[in-house]
């Protein structure tokens, strides 16, 4: 059974994931919480992916910080992925190569999409 997530990233990082794809790191958020593996998190749903964008996740960067949501299609079977069905998100151990990748959403389209009938 394959299953869409999200991830968050500033923008000028979109082109290069969608080329090369998405390569699992301890960035500045996973320090500051003691991240010890490097992992891609990855929001289960949109609707948590929205709430963390509006929460903590604009907190954490440069106000005028573009971010690109990354849609991504990943099989629940898949060894790398650590999927937690009752968490905002789950997370990956290996590169989510480009062939995962759905699209990239700008949260200026994503914001537009939720008043679209």
């Amino acid at each position: 059974m394959k299953r869409i997530f999200y991830h968050v990233t500033p923008m000028e990082n979109c082109q290069s994931m969608l080329q090369f794809g998405i390569k699992p790191a301890i960035g500045p958020r996973s320090q500051l919480v003691g991240a010890t593996e490097p992992l891609i998190y990855l929001f289960n749903s949109i609707i948590g992916m929205a709430d963390s964008l509006n929460v903590w996740l604009k907190n954490e960067f440069a106000e005028k910080t573009e971010f690109g949501i990354i849609e991504i299609r990943l099989s629940l079977n898949d060894h790398h992925l650590k999927y937690q069905e009752d968490n905002l998100e789950s997370t990956y151990n290996s590169t989510i190569g480009p062939d995962k990748v759905i699209k990239i959403i700008s949260p200026e389209d994503f914001q537009r999409s939720l008043y679209e009938d």
